[in-house]
This record gives structure tokens, sequence and C-alpha cells, in this order.
């Protein structure tokens, strides 16, 4: 269903069009059911890039708490996913965390990132708002002693939620990444970001300047038999291409792994290009 049933995910007309990342239980269908992940290998663009959500649907903060070993179980599940993850060929991670940086948190952060030797990044955000941690880097060392970077989210492409900062419609969101590669800009401290579509947010395409006009009629507001689709809603791989096009040249929009290589080599660039030698 996800690869062809839906127009708005792997099935969009227009995916390709810009370096996406699409979240997959990889760990999971290298174990169960391969074909699908060999599908999406076989069928994806230059454009598109995978990222294992991190061995199931778990907050890694809350993974196990009401036994007295957790932490030493959840290190168990890490190991095990990530032996997955190198023969899916995955390298980053990504979940959701239900503080993002209380101590549970973070020690979460540091007991999977010990776990594995050669892992690019984690991307963590918060379960509400998603874009709690407002793009902040957190640094923990694998196996080998390297440091290895969770960014949290910044940026969530959310319908009927403008009034939140850094949350709302592509035009709203667009307009925010402008603002804040400005205020960069003026402090020569270029930002790396990453932002997120939700996956049930409709929207409608509308040009110029009104930032609510993508927005679609609330769900409770709805008359009956209506239907997003019928009023020309959409969700998913496009409203974040609608939110790309609103952004100048100078911006750039790149795959997960540059984004990460460029949050490495900001912090430490003797290390980055030292593992960037050895990875050649």
């Amino acid at each position: 269903g996800f690869f062809r049933n839906s127009p708005y995910f792997w099935n969009t007309p227009s995916r390709g069009k810009v370096p996406f990342a699409w979240s997959a239980p990889l760990a999971h269908l290298v174990q169960l059911c391969p074909q699908p992940l060999e599908y999406a290998l076989e069928t994806r663009t230059p454009n598109d890039w995978f990222v294992e959500w991190h061995g199931g649907y778990y907050y890694p903060d809350l993974f196990a708490t009401e036994r007295p070993n957790r932490w030493e179980l959840l290190a168990t599940h890490a190991r095990r996913t990530w032996a997955m993850m190198q023969r899916s060929g995955a390298n980053m991670i990504g979940f959701n965390i239900r503080y993002y940086d209380k101590p549970d948190a973070l020690k979460a952060y540091e007991t999977i990132i010990g776990e594995t030797d050669g892992l690019l990044a984690l991307l963590a955000f918060q379960y509400s708002p998603y874009n709690a941690g407002a793009g902040r880097v957190f640094w923990f060392r694998d196996k080998r002693g390297i440091e290895v970077q969770v960014i949290t989210l910044r940026y969530q492409v959310w319908w009927n939620l403008n009034r939140r900062a850094n949350t709302g419609t592509p035009a709203k969101i667009a307009r925010e990444i402008r603002e804040s590669a400005e205020q960069a800009a003026q402090t020569e401290q270029s930002r790396h970001d990453w932002g997120m579509v939700h996956v049930w947010s409709y929207f409608k395409e509308a040009r110029g300047n009104d930032e609510g006009a993508e927005n679609l009629t609330p769900k409770k507001e709805l008359p009956e038999n209506a239907s997003y689709e019928k009023m020309g809603g959409v969700r998913g791989y496009a409203p974040a291409t609608w939110m790309t096009d609103r952004l100048p040249e100078s911006i750039r929009v790149v795959s997960p792994a540059e984004m990460a290589w460029r949050v490495r080599m900001k912090h430490d660039p003797v290390a980055t290009r030292k593992l960037m030698e050895e990875r050649k």
C-alpha cells in the first residue's frame, strides 16, 4: 500500500524532485519481508534516502522502565538493530522521544550510540510538540570512541498549527526557514536543520503570501460525506515540495546524510575530515 496504492508517498508523481528521507522499519523488513525493501532499492531515485525506524515504535527514554536492567535491555535491542541495519545498508536512525532533553533521553541516546560502530546520526523528535528540540544537537561516542550526533527536529509541516513557532503550512515553514537563514548569515553561524511532514496533515496548494491559505477545514467542521481528497487536499511528499519551491537558491535542500556530515564538520573539522578519508 505504501509503495503502490497511495498517491501521497512513494507513488507520488513528483518523487525525486528534492532530497527526502523516508523512515522505515528496515530492520524488521530484513528479517521478515525483504521483498518490499528490495523493491524500494530498485525503484528509488537519487534523491530518496532511508532512515531506520529504530527497531520498532517505542520511546527509548521509556523503554523497559519497570525492569531493573532497563539500560542493559535497551543496549541489547540497539545492538541487534544495528546488526540488521548493516544488512539493510542504513546508517541513520530516527525515532520519537518522550522528553528530548531529560536525563533518561540523554541516557538512551548514549546507550544506543554506544552499541554502534559507523552510525552517521540520530534524528530525534519529541512527542508533542515534535520540534521541541528546535534543532539542538547532542554528542555521544560510539564503540570506537567516535562522536556521533543526535539532531533534534526544528521544523514541522502540520495543518492548522500556524500559531506555533516553526510549525504550520508549507508557506509558513518556508518563510521561517528563510528568516532563520538570514539571521544565521548575520552572525556567520550557518544552520543545518531538518524538518518533518506530518503524515496525516492535508493541504491544498495555494500561491501568494497568505500563509493560512494551504490549510483545509478542520475535520470536526466538515459537512457529512465530505473528504479532503474531494476538496483537492493532498498530504505527504507534495506539500514538502511546495515548501522547497518557496526557498531561494541560497538555501540548499540536502540529503539527511549531507546534513549530518555538515553538522559534524561544523563541530569538529579535523576529526570529520579524518573519518571521511577512512570511509572513501
